[in-house]
């Protein structure tokens, strides 16, 4: 069995990709807690906030090395807004997954 269909599997209860979720895991332990590096650097927050924001923190912190990897030009800016509506739809089929599932 592939690996990454393993991984979609895995991932499916957090509606992210297999890519997704392991580019942000990365990034992740690499700057742990970091508030500037870190994807879901806690921040001292308690955890209701935390598990709202968390969503913004990780766009945020992934825009934020997109840009520093491949440059801020326009061009650059409209492939990062293409795989922002990719990635949203790809959620939105998760969910509608998980509901045909149930």
């Amino acid at each position: 069995v592939d690996k990454k269909f393993i991984g979609e599997l895995c991932g499916l209860h957090q509606l992210y990709g297999f890519r997704a979720w392991t580019i942000a895991h990365l990034i992740h332990h690499q700057y742990p807690d970091d508030p500037e590096k870190d994807p879901h650097a806690p921040n001292g927050m308690r955890f209701i906030p935390f598990l709202w924001g968390m969503q913004r923190m990780l766009r945020g912190c992934l825009k934020h090395n997109y840009e520093q990897l491949w440059g801020a030009d326009p061009r650059n800016m409209q492939h990062w807004k293409l795989k922002n509506l990719f990635g949203f739809v790809g959620m939105w089929a998760r969910m509608l997954l998980w509901f045909l599932l149930l």
